[in-house]
């Protein structure tokens, strides 16, 4: 297992990475990103594209 990796939007903590598999599951360390928690990613770059789509759709 891997070292935790955080995930940021915005200046703001986001979530947690754990790689697992091959893959990156995502932790939310915010309520608003609660719907991605245990979402699983092929990259970390998924995962956090995935944050700040969620961030941006909730700003509107």
């Amino acid at each position: 297992m891997s070292d935790p990796y955080v995930i940021e939007v915005w200046g703001e903590p986001a979530g947690i990475l754990i790689e697992h598999n091959r893959r990156f599951r995502f932790f939310a360390v915010s309520h608003l990103y609660a719907a991605l928690s245990g979402s699983s990613y092929r990259t970390r770059g998924h995962a956090r594209l995935a944050a700040a789509h969620l961030r941006k759709e909730m700003s509107r």
